[in-house]
């Protein structure tokens, strides 16, 4: 989850600064910079690992639960990729230098 906030945010930050004028018209200088700083500082710390989300989810039994969370997730790999490439280029040479690995559903590493 670490990595998806440092996207977000990266990309309210885009979205801020493409509104720039609109948002220091609307509420002035000191709360334009105020949110710049604050998202970029939060998207950095997460990005590097200075902040950290995590997200339990309990159960009665051990094995009601799957092992992974994708099925929460269905379209995130597609999603993870684009935004990784538009927002982080480093992320998407970094992931295609590893080659193209996905997990099966018993959760072992498969090659394509």
């Amino acid at each position: 989850m670490r990595l998806h906030y440092a996207w977000t945010l990266a990309a309210w930050l885009e979205r801020l600064q493409q509104h720039r004028e609109e948002v220091i018209r609307r509420w002035g200088m000191r709360f334009y910079r105020m949110w710049e700083f604050y998202l970029a500082a939060c998207a950095t710390a997460f990005r590097w690992r200075d902040t950290a989300v995590f997200q339990i989810q309990l159960a009665h039994r051990l094995d009601a639960v799957p092992t992974t969370r994708d099925y929460l997730y269905p379209a995130e790999s597609e999603w993870s990729t684009t935004a990784a490439a538009r927002l982080h280029p480093a992320l998407s040479e970094r992931r295609s230098s590893r080659g193209d690995r996905r997990k099966t559903k018993e959760n072992k590493i498969q090659s394509p």
